[in-house]
């Protein structure tokens, strides 16, 4: 087998239907929910925003990548050790970088803050549950579908260093992009720089394993520290 083909690709179907999915979820979707809640429930917070928004991906990632999850399951029980071991060695590895990160960046900008966190954490001072649920379950299962699964995995073949850099990049962009309008160039700019570790562990643990599952546990398990931490 070709070293850079991984070992669970996904179907023509699911690549053609999930770049579909992924262009209109950029696009269109956040705005789509926005207005419908505004003719629905006037009132509504930025946490309901965030939870449908978490909802609907997760209901249509896991529809369109049905084939390619079983297949995903199946190879996760033969292997379930030795991926266990890759979630647990990412997630290591991302802290390292991700706290060696963070003492440069408040050595250079002492009063930065990130952007996300800051939008996230305020949601979930009146809406904990709503938020962490989002958060912690529906969102990863989302974002390795698409930035690593999809993305990462129909590129590698071609190139991994192309299949690095966009997925990162669109993994760093996603977090940061909403806010264009609210916060300053240089605080979004910083933001960004702050998932680069997220981004190359996630995809690393991926190409590792050879199974989305390692990715989405390592996700799961960061946010759920993030989310600990904002209670």
């Amino acid at each position: 087998m070709d070293k850079n083909l991984l070992p669970i690709p996904m179907s023509r179907t699911e690549r053609i239907w999930g770049i579909r999915y992924l262009l209109f979820q950029l696009v269109f979707l956040s705005t789509l929910i926005t207005l419908i809640l505004y003719a629905v429930y006037p009132g509504f917070s930025n946490a309901l925003l965030n939870f449908l928004y978490f909802s609907i991906n997760f209901l249509a990632v896991t529809w369109i990548f049905r084939r390619y999850l079983l297949a995903s399951l199946s190879h996760l029980r033969r292997d379930l050790m030795q991926i266990l071991l890759c979630a647990a060695t990412g997630f290591l590895l991302y802290w390292i970088l991700n706290i060696g990160l963070s003492a440069m960046i408040r050595l250079a900008f002492p009063a930065h803050f990130n952007v996300n966190d800051a939008v996230i954490g305020q949601a979930s001072q009146r809406h904990f549950w709503l938020m962490a649920v989002g958060s912690v379950l529906l969102a990863p299962m989302t974002e390795e579908l698409l930035y690593r699964g999809l993305l990462f995995g129909s590129l590698h073949g071609r190139s991994r260093a192309l299949a690095y850099g966009v997925s990162i990049l669109v993994f760093c962009a996603i977090h940061v992009s909403g806010y264009a309008q609210i916060f300053p160039f240089h605080l979004l700019a910083v933001s960004f720089i702050q998932y680069v570790p997220g981004g190359l562990i996630l995809a690393w643990a991926y190409e590792r394993s050879g199974n989305i599952f390692c990715p989405i546990a390592i996700h799961m398990a960061i946010n759920i520290v993030g989310t600990l931490s904002m209670r």
